[in-house]
């Protein structure tokens, strides 16, 4: 009997091993040839898949983790927006690129054989004064320019445009260039297995509530469903923000998702899964609703959650009060309100204690004490002052669901 081909839940090539006319897939192929082109047709159709048919998935890979190699950067994704941003290059018909290394140096390579020399510092100091003049026009200071172009994709061809990868605070992964204006502004994530959305730091007040001016900050959907919230909803787990309803607690994240990278200047939206083999395109110029429908049509999910175990600082005046007022109460063995400047682990319920980095945690404050050894010091007198705090951050996961 021949084998046939079809398409499985996950959009890739199989077996079929259903007996004839018992299968719920659909249309079957003679190979795997036919069923692969069918899978890249329907998807550049219907999801903007880009074109992957010159370079395999494994040499990606290869020059991906070559370019990360020669770049020296560490930064979580990287891998990722380099499968992307090799894809888009290809699709550009760029094949050549410069590497900027940890010494500021420039690496050359070619992704094809081509070995003819270009002058790639053009290409990279263009990049970077479009990029500069892209973000500060939108109000956005760039105070490191080094980072604005740690990868160029370019062509000895400059009308074909370039790709750069960039990096630095309140600047998005990629940008395409074509005479010397962006065309295009990419965010590259992978969510195959889950993807942070972006960190916003909420002020609070002395009783642990979210500030007006924070507050006042975010869209009417988020605010009404984080204003009476507190820091301490959030202390030692991820609080899960509740938009009312099923079908809201289904639409609202990918909303705050789409309009937190339409603020930041995003034009695209470039997700990868299973380790760079798909490669999926999302144009973020529409209409937010259109652009949800069409996450939501991906099977792609969004949480959004209130954390305050990301980011830390100093205790000031209102930190103190509210450990004092509130807090203490759930903290002491006791059970009172704390007014000392000053007090003992001894004097904390044990199941209040946990770790934070190297350091003990007692709710949202780290206390100058080494957890591994905190025992031996139970009765050693911690000054308040001295704590550190959590911020309270909204931030979220975006992910594939399957």
């Amino acid at each position: 009997m021949t084998n046939k081909w079809h398409i499985n839940k996950k959009g890739t090539p199989a077996l079929c091993r259903a007996k004839k006319g018992n299968c719920p897939l659909g249309q079957h192929y003679d190979s795997e040839t036919n069923a692969s082109n069918a899978v890249e047709s329907q998807m550049k159709e219907q999801y903007g898949l880009l074109p992957q048919n010159k370079m395999s998935v494994e040499r990606k890979k290869d020059l991906a983790e070559l370019i990360k190699r020669i770049s020296g950067t560490r930064a979580p994704g990287f891998d990722y927006e380099i499968y992307a941003s090799l894809s888009i290059a290809e699709e550009m018909g760029l094949n050549k690129v410069s590497i900027t290394d940890k010494n500021g140096l420039t690496v050359n390579i070619a992704t094809d054989n081509d070995n003819k020399q270009v002058d790639a510092s053009l290409y990279v100091d263009r990049s970077v004064k479009a990029i500069k003049n892209y973000y500060e026009g939108m109000g956005v200071p760039i105070k490191d320019e080094s980072t604005l172009a740690r990868v160029v994709y370019h062509s000895d061809d400059i009308n074909k445009g370039t790709l750069v990868q960039s990096g630095g605070p309140n600047v998005l992964d990629a940008a395409i260039i074509k005479a010397d204006e962006i065309v295009d502004i990419v965010e590259i994530k992978n969510i195959s297995g889950g993807a942070q959305l972006p960190v916003t730091t909420l002020k609070i007040d002395q009783y642990g509530h979210i500030s007006d001016k924070s507050l006042n900050l975010q869209k009417n959907y988020m605010k009404e469903a984080i204003k009476h919230v507190k820091i301490q909803d959030a202390d030692g787990t991820d609080h899960k923000v509740d938009f009312g309803d099923p079908e809201k607690n289904k639409r609202f994240p990918l909303h705050h998702f789409v309009e937190q990278y339409k603020d930041k200047g995003a034009t695209s939206f470039i997700y990868t899964t299973n380790n760079g083999e798909e490669i999926n395109r999302v144009d973020l110029t529409r209409n937010t609703d259109e652009v949800v429908d069409d996450l939501i049509d991906r099977n792609i999910e969004a949480n959004v959650t209130l954390r305050a175990n990301l980011s830390s600082k100093k205790a000031n005046q209102k930190d103190i009060k509210r450990f004092n007022n509130i807090l203490s109460k759930d903290y002491f063995k006791s059970g009172r309100t704390s007014n000392t400047e000053s007090f003992t682990l001894k004097s904390i319920k044990e199941d209040k204690i946990s770790k934070a980095g190297k350091f003990v945690r007692v709710g949202g404050y780290i206390l100058p004490i080494k957890y591994d050894n905190y025992k031996e010091n139970l009765n050693k007198r911690i000054n308040k002052s001295d704590m550190k705090a959590f911020r309270l951050v909204l931030t979220g996961n975006i992910k594939t669901h399957y």
